[in-house]
């Protein structure tokens, strides 16, 4: 999580500092992306950036989380709230989850995460998110064990996306197909 004085900064130099580390990465994956980079963008000593954060990889867990936040909250609203039938809901999510990965802010952003995201990544993400304070709703995806195979699945599903360069469509072709094969088991493929 950013510093304290990263909070304390006006709104407008806050989302300029976001805007420039969305940039870096976008362009670049974590090995690639610089402070150098950001901060030239921003207008900022290189200095003035570690006063708001202890490290590239923590300003680059800041910008994923932003962004992942909607997503998986998302999830959990299509799962409880507005459908009665969970199988509906499953569908119905693929429509979102698509539109939020062919966007144009976040498509390369995600595509630098699923392309390049190694197990020490992971583990230091996991170490990142404990300190975190998330909605308890949110809490969820990391502490239920069926969300969790459901998030594995379509992690699976999002790198194949990028790896394989596959459209929207071809997305949603293999999204609703693992969606039927969740909820129909192996049994009846």
């Amino acid at each position: 999580m950013p510093k304290q004085t990263f909070f304390n900064l006006s709104n407008i130099k806050r989302e300029k500092i976001i805007s420039a580390l969305e940039q870096e990465f976008q362009k670049h994956t974590l090995e690639q992306a610089t402070v150098k980079d950001v901060v030239e963008l921003v207008g900022l000593s290189r200095g003035s950036f570690y006063q708001y954060f202890d490290s590239l990889e923590e300003s680059y867990f800041y910008i994923l989380l932003r962004r992942f936040h909607n997503i998986h909250l998302n999830f959990l609203k299509f799962c409880k709230l507005g459908h009665v039938d969970l199988q509906a809901a499953m569908y119905d999510y693929g429509d979102f989850l698509a539109a939020e990965l062919y966007s144009a802010n976040n498509y390369d952003l995600f595509r630098n995460r699923y392309l390049y995201w190694s197990l020490q990544l992971e583990m230091r993400w996991r170490e990142y998110m404990g300190k975190q304070n998330p909605e308890q709703q949110l809490m969820l995806i990391y502490t239920n064990e069926r969300l969790q195979f459901i998030g594995a699945v379509f992690h699976s599903l999002i790198q194949r996306l990028y790896l394989e360069g596959w459209s929207r469509d071809i997305f949603l072709k293999h999204y609703n197909e693992t969606v039927h094969f969740i909820l129909n088991g192996i049994d009846r493929i």
